[in-house]
């Protein structure tokens, strides 16, 4: 393969795609679109005039969100939702573009028009990773012992229990307040027990999520961060 330095689009393609992105930001958002939503869409816009009429002035990236295929009497279209004006009241209009107009990026589909909305189908997956970051980071908030049962002879007020609790997590929650001392009176007695983070499972579910999303996204464990 040999580069066309010739060509009226590389400079385009090469450098700047449009007038508001370099090369490098217009794959990011294109590479973006593919593997979060499935397809990336770009208006082509053309010289309309003269000895250049036809030629690919600029490549424009269409909302993944808001622009798709249909087909209209056999006919492959796009259509593509955007704003009537500058005015936040003015509303959108649905406008059909020519394919010859459109270039769709896709990724693996089932009816050849569109790519899966990645995050549609994944969002189990998803969802699990960020409730094992959010676990994570409450489990360590608590100093990694999530619970102590402190027993008492006989029956307190709820008031006192309420008030008792309050002062036990004032006192030794947070990982500022480790091997602090703790005073017990009235009989009271401490029975802790601690789960660790292997123990719950938590770094085995976080490194699971890890590559079940490196497989969504089509990409090497390393690319998500997995030593694996």
């Amino acid at each position: 393969k040999e580069q066309d330095r010739t060509h009226f689009a590389y400079k385009i393609v090469r450098r700047k795609p449009n007038s508001e992105m370099n090369a490098m930001d217009y794959y990011q958002t294109m590479m973006v679109h593919v593997l979060t939503r499935g397809n990336h869409y770009s208006y082509i816009d053309r010289v309309r005039s003269g000895v250049m009429d036809g030629q690919v002035r600029e490549l424009i990236p269409l909302d993944p969100a808001e622009t798709y295929p249909v087909r209209e009497n056999g006919r492959l279209l796009y259509v593509t939702r955007v704003k009537r004006g500058l005015d936040p009241n003015a509303g959108y209009e649905l406008r059909k573009l020519n394919p010859d107009n459109v270039l769709h990026v896709k990724g693996m589909g089932y009816d050849g028009l569109v790519g899966y909305d990645v995050l549609e189908f994944a969002r189990n997956s998803l969802g699990l990773g960020m409730a094992a970051e959010e676990y994570g980071s409450r489990f360590f908030m608590n100093n990694a012992e999530p619970s102590v049962v402190i027993e008492v002879p006989g029956i307190m007020p709820d008031k006192s229990k309420n008030e008792f609790r309050e002062m036990w997590n004032a006192m030794h929650s947070g990982l500022h307040n480790s091997h602090k001392m703790a005073l017990l009176q009235n009989g009271a007695k401490l029975n802790g027990f601690s789960v660790t983070a292997r123990q719950s499972q938590l770094l085995e579910t976080r490194e699971f999520e890890l590559k079940s999303i490196a497989n969504w996204l089509g990409i090497p464990f390393h690319k998500v961060g997995h030593d694996g």
